[in-house]
Formats: C-alpha cells, sequence, structure tokens
C-alpha cells in the first residue's frame, strides 16, 4: 500500500492564460452561459454544488455548498482532513481517508450524518449499484461491499491478481456504474508512485465478480460520457524526467470489445490529469506542462471528433473536475504553493469552451466537488 500524503498528492498533480484569481464574484455574468435553469433557477433537477474543503496546511476541513441557481455558498458540518466528497443515487457519501470511515449524508442535512462507519484502508470512491454499496480501497487488494443501511461489511471483491508490482494492492480508484456493472481504474502504482501497468475491470454488481479488464496504461482512471466509458491513463511525474511523465492517453472502452485511444499527452505534449464529461459528450481535461513552470491549463473536449480547445492556463493547483446535470463542468481550485491564486469552484460550459461562472470562492479552499 502507498497512501499518498495531501501535500504528495499536490506536488504529484501540481503544475493551471487566464489566472482565475481576477475573479471573485459569485453569481453568474449577462454575458456568459450559466446554464438552462428550470422554471424555479434550479438547473435540470440539481440544486447544488457539495463540495468537499480543506485549509492550506490540512488541520481544518468541511463540507460546502454551492447553489446553482444564485452561487451562493454556504458552509456547513467539520470534516476530517483528507476527505473526498461523491453523490450516488440519493445520497451524498464522504470518504475520510485519515480514519477510514465513511459518512453518508442526505443532501440539505449537514449537521449529523445519516450513518458513519468504518471501512478499508484509504477509500476513494463509494458507488451504489443496486441496493449495494460499492467502495475502491486503494490500500487493499479488495473493492468493499456495504450495506447502504447498516453500514456493515456484506462482501468483497478480490482484485489481488491484479497486483502487477507485489506491493498488496493494485490502488483502486475511481469507479463508475453503468448497466449493472461497476468498472474500476487501477492505479497500479509501484514504490516510487509511478505505474507502468494501470487496466480498467468490470465488476458484475449482481455475481460480486470481476468479469473483464483493459490493460489500457499506466495509472488507469476510468469515467463516463453519458453511456460511453472513457478511459486517462498515464503516469502523472517521473522522479528522473519530468518529460518522461508524457506518455499517457485518453480513450473509449467498449464493455465488449477493447480501448481505443482518442488523445494522446505525446501529441499534445502535455501531462493530462482528471477528465470529466457531460451527458452530451462535451469534456474538460485537466493538464500540466512539463517545463517545471508547475503550470496548470484547462481544455474542452468534443468526443464527437476528439477535438481539444484550449480555454486557459490558471494560477491555481486544480484538485478536481466534475459534471453538474445542466452540462456544464466545473473546477475545484486551490492556491498554488508557487503560483499563488484563489480557492473555489468555477464553472465551464464545454460546448462553447467558454467560462459560464466567475470564480466563486469558498470558505476554504476546495478538494472535491459534486452534484445533489
Amino acid at each position: 500500500m502507498k497512501p499518498l500524503s495531501p501535500l504528495l498528492a499536490l506536488v504529484l498533480l501540481a503544475c493551471g492564460e487566464k489566472d482565475l484569481s481576477d475573479d471573485t464574484h459569485g453569481a453568474p455574468d449577462d454575458t456568459e452561459d450559466s446554464g438552462s435553469p428550470d422554471d424555479t433557477g434550479t438547473p435540470l433537477g440539481q440544486s447544488h454544488a457539495v463540495v468537499a474543503t480543506v485549509n492550506g496546511d490540512y488541520t481544518a476541513a468541511a463540507l460546502s455548498t454551492v447553489d446553482l441557481s444564485d452561487f451562493s455558498v454556504e458552509q456547513h458540518s467539520t470534516i476530517t482532513t483528507d476527505p473526498n466528497v461523491r453523490v450516488s443515487g440519493d445520497k451524498v457519501f464522504v470518504m475520510n481517508r485519515v480514519d477510514n470511515s465513511i459518512r453518508i449524508y442526505e443532501p440539505g442535512s449537514w449537521e449529523t450524518p445519516l450513518k458513519e462507519f468504518a471501512v478499508g484502508v484509504n477509500p476513494r470512491e463509494a458507488v451504489l449499484c443496486g441496493e449495494k454499496l460499492f467502495v475502491t480501497l486503494y490500500g487493499e487488494s479488495t473493492v468493499g461491499i456495504y450495506d447502504l443501511d447498516s453500514g456493515t461489511l456484506r462482501g468483497a471483491v478480490d482484485i489481488s491478481s491484479y497486483d502487477t508490482h507485489g506491493d498488496g494492492t493494485p490502488e483502486a480508484s475511481t469507479a463508475v456504474e453503468l448497466e449493472g456493472t461497476l468498472y474500476v481504474g487501477l492505479n497500479n502504482l509501484d514504490a516510487s508512485y509511478h505505474s507502468s501497468e494501470g487496466s480498467v475491470i468490470a465488476i458484475d454488481c449482481s455475481t460480486e465478480q470481476v468479469t473483464g479488464e483493459w490493460s489500457v496504461g499506466g495509472n488507469a482512471d476510468v469515467t463516463l460520457a453519458g453511456g460511453t466509458l472513457i478511459a486517462r491513463w498515464g503516469n502523472w511525474y517521473d522522479p528522473v524526467d519530468w518529460s518522461a511523465a508524457i506518455d499517457g492517453e485518453i480513450g473509449t472502452i467498449d464493455p465488449n470489445g477493447g480501448f481505443q485511444a482518442q488523445i494522446s499527452e505525446l501529441d499534445l505534449g502535455l501531462n493530462l490529469h482528471s477528465v470529466a464529461f457531460n451527458a452530451d459528450g462535451h469534456g474538460v481535461v485537466l493538464a500540466t506542462s512539463t517545463d517545471g513552470t508547475d503550470t496548470y491549463s484547462v481544455h474542452c473536449i468534443d468526443s464527437s471528433d476528439w477535438s481539444l480547445t484550449e480555454l486557459a492556463t490558471v494560477d491555481e493547483f486544480l484538485s478536481d473536475v466534475a459534471a453538474s446535470g445542466d452540462g456544464l463542468i466545473w473546477l475545484a481550485a486551490r492556491p498554488h504553493w508557487i503560483n499563488g491564486g484563489t480557492g473555489g469552484v468555477r464553472a465551464i460550459n464545454p460546448a462553447e469552451c467558454t467560462w459560464a461562472s466567475d470564480m466563486i470562492e469558498t470558505p476554504l479552499p476546495p478538494v472535491a466537488l459534486d452534484f445533489y
């Protein structure tokens, strides 16, 4: 097991034309598309972003929410200082990687979680599939399966055979559910946090068995573009030569076939990190330069032809990217330890590749976000 410390995680992911820090307004402006609100002002059934936030020295953390109708921000309950937050079904899940636990919240009710229970080492994602809660565990050789009502462990999927470097865990990270199957990205990092043999695996939620594997490349992650499976692989850095990290791809996975690369880091000369797509197949990918400037850039993807358009370079460290139901894609931005910048969240219209909001500052800088 190789749990990443918060600082090392930032260093590995670091590096963002327009400085986000010059825009600090909360509400949508009159010149940019901020989505398609319904009659109540709520964009297409979702009302809020839920944001896990942590201060700069990782001594305090809290959940915050952003009202999608007016971009107002509220801070809520205190959480542990190495969190992730995800929405699955009608519940909000907060993975606490400091004490290896999960909190389940009813959206809008933040003072007391519905349930809090211990899980395995270093929980990364929580995804409902039917009545089962699947949790990827970065520090174990299984994917845990938990009872949603009681929080008790009801089973585990053995993934130890995918540990290609022999440290006891294949580092199960991102996960998505599609048509009753859970797809899991396996990072497979070695002792230097480098990976040469990552993959995406399929787990049948009914039988709780692995039913497929796609050996896409090192440090693999998985997401969805509507009903299309998307894999991103590639190392964040090379300990000897930063340019050696230009090794990855973004592509599609056919559940009944193989992986088809669509975007190459080598062609772009960039190190591609997190990626998110809306249901229409428009996406945003975060990239870092390899020239030693620790600079992030934001790029829009059109999956109809897999073209990329650069939106901006930014000063901030970009910690997460996620799509809301109205088709916008949101960034979580933290002040960079070298470049500075502003902590907050900001929306993008990926179809037009334009900003859809100014920077919306949160009381503490964000590390992860999702929508309900």
